[in-house]
This record gives C-alpha cells, sequence and structure tokens, in this order.
C-alpha cells in the first residue's frame, strides 16, 4: 500500500490524504466488490494479469455530476458496477456487453453507435479497402457466404469496418464486389482468468467502518503501476544474478574443496615417501656397520691365526 498527500508526496499513514493499495478477488465477487466503488471514499479499479486496465469493463464519464448525483445515476440502473473518480469528474463503470443500453440511458443526449450481439471476450477485427457500396447487411451476407461467425460493428471511414468474432477467419483476403478485402486481428484475444492483482506488502494502520464492517482501500495510479512493474523486474534480475552467483560460489567452493583433498593425498604421499627413505637409509646404515664389524672379525680372525703359525714355528 502507498500513502500520499494531497500534493502526491509521501506522507505517515495518519497524516495521508490517499491510500492506494492492491486487493485480490475472486470473479464470483467481483461484481459486489466493483458495485461498492465510491462508498466511504472507497474506489475500485479491475485490473487484469499485466496490471493494465481490464478490458472487460469501461467506464461513462459524467460531467458536471457530483458524488452524489453519479451514485443516484447509478442506483437507478440493475448493471452498473460503482463510481470511478475521474480527474475532474465521475463516471460509471459497466461491463463492456452493456454498453449501448446504458449510454442511452445514461446520456440521451449524446451520439452513441448500437453494439449489440458482441461480447467482452470477442476479438476486433479491421476490415481494409471496403468498397463504399457495401453495408452492414451486405458484409453479414459476406460472413455468411464465407462460414465466417463474425458481426459487423460499425464503419470506420469510407472502405473500413470494425468487426466482432470469436474465431480466426479461415482467410486474411476477401473477394467483395471485386475489391479485395483485408483482415487485420486490431487486439489479442484474451483468456478468461480470475482478477489476480499482487502487490508489496506493508503493515498499516486498518481503518473500518464498525457500523458497516467496510474497510478502507483505493485505486493505484498508473505511476505506482509502472513503479511496481520496475521494481518486480529488478526484483528477478536480482533474484537471477543471486542465484547465479550461488551457482559459481557452490563451484568454486566444490573445485577448492577437491584441490585441498589432492592437496592432502600428494602431502600423504610425500610423508610415505619420506618415511621409506628414511627406514631405507637406516637399513643401509645398519647393513655398512654389520660389514664392518664382520670385516674387523676377520682380520682378527686371521691375525690370531697368523700368531699362532708363528708360534708354531719357533718351537
Amino acid at each position: 500500500m502507498k500513502i500520499w498527500k494531497n500534493s502526491r508526496q509521501p506522507a505517515p499513514f495518519r497524516e495521508a490524504d490517499y491510500w492506494h493499495g492492491f486487493i485480490r478477488v475472486s470473479d464470483n465477487i467481483l461484481d459486489q466488490v466493483l458495485s461498492r466503488s465510491g462508498q466511504a471514499g472507497i474506489y475500485v479499479s479491475p485490473k487484469d494479469d499485466n496490471r493494465k486496465h481490464d478490458e472487460c469493463f469501461a467506464v461513462i464519464a459524467l460531467p458536471d455530476c457530483s458524488l452524489q448525483e453519479a451514485i443516484k445515476k447509478a442506483g437507478s440502473f440493475d448493471k452498473t458496477l460503482g463510481i470511478v473518480h475521474l480527474r475532474d469528474q465521475f463516471g460509471i463503470r459497466y461491463r463492456r456487453e452493456h454498453l449501448a443500453c446504458l449510454r442511452a440511458a445514461l446520456l440521451p443526449e449524446s451520439a452513441f453507435v448500437a453494439s449489440e450481439g458482441v461480447k467482452s471476450d470477442d476479438t476486433l477485427w479491421v476490415l481494409k479497402n471496403v468498397p463504399p457500396t457495401v453495408g452492414k447487411e451486405g458484409l453479414q451476407d459476406t460472413f455468411i457466404q464465407s462460414g465466417w461467425d463474425a458481426l459487423p460493428v460499425r464503419a470506420q471511414g469510407q472502405n473500413r469496418w470494425l468487426v466482432a468474432s470469436k474465431e480466426m477467419p479461415s482467410m486474411r483476403h476477401m473477394c467483395i464486389n471485386g475489391a479485395y478485402v483485408l483482415v487485420e486481428a486490431i487486439k489479442r484475444h484474451r483468456e478468461p482468468g480470475a482478477v489476480t492483482i499482487t502487490a508489496k506488502q506493508v503493515k498499516v494502520d486498518t481503518m473500518v467502518n464498525a457500523s458497516t464492517g467496510n474497510v478502507q482501500i483505493a485505486a493505484s495510479t498508473r505511476i505506482q503501476e509502472v513503479r511496481a512493474e520496475i521494481f518486480d523486474q529488478m526484483e528477478q534480475k536480482m533474484q537471477a544474478a543471486n542465484d547465479r552467483i550461488t551457482q559459481l560460489t557452490a563451484a568454486l567452493e566444490k573445485m577448492q574443496s577437491e584441490q585441498s583433498k589432492k592437496d592432502l593425498e600428494t602431502k600423504n604421499e610425500l610423508a610415505m615417501v619420506r618415511s621409506e627413505q628414511a627406514f631405507t637409509k637406516q637399513k643401509i646404515s645398519e647393513v655398512e656397520a654389520s660389514v664392518v664389524q664382520s670385516g674387523q672379525t676377520v682380520i682378527q680372525t686371521m691375525q690370531s691365526m697368523m700368531s699362532q703359525i708363528q708360534m708354531s714355528d719357533v718351537h
């Protein structure tokens, strides 16, 4: 949750004028949560998985209407989904499939284009180089003949038409009244899924209305969403770098451990060689001493024998 003053400067929680945060809401209670937007100073904005505006919803701006007047108008219809606080005015949220009926009812004096039959999960296509003589009925007949389940929405200029369909056309070029018409998608098909919005959590005081049990929440600005996306990307890159550093550290420690083991084995082998050399040197010394002693004994024996022979010759 982020908190600011009216000057858009960060402020302590108790001194802030705005509280912006994220909540995770399942699809089965999403409409109930959105319908309470605008009450007790709480405004809720639905986001998709990419933290962008959910294309399933749209807003009808109400110029020169106060908050109470907007709430009163929203309460007059059963398909509205709460109040939206725009920059300098208020608006009423609704699901995109209810665009035609609600806009005609809320702003009867304005011009609008009917879009009955267009669903929120339809892919929008644009047909280029359509002959000016071909109208909505002619395009519908062409789609039926080509086997493409599509609905013409409205013309965009003299030779362009906006078309809605869940299916991809079997061909990207059509020949209509001798003219080659190009079919291009202008938005990607969105897979239906739960609205999951995540954000960094911090500990703050909770503001609860004791009588109704309402909890203070607020919608985030685009600047905060961009900051959150940048922060998430930095976190991912830092995590990847930390993982790489951990891998390199583990490899270095393993190499050092193996080298230490080899050094210890070499040291032990060298000690054994030195011990064997010392033992061999000792044995050689003992053999030399034994040979010297044996030689002296032989010499002494021969001298003694010579002496005895000399003495026997004298007698």
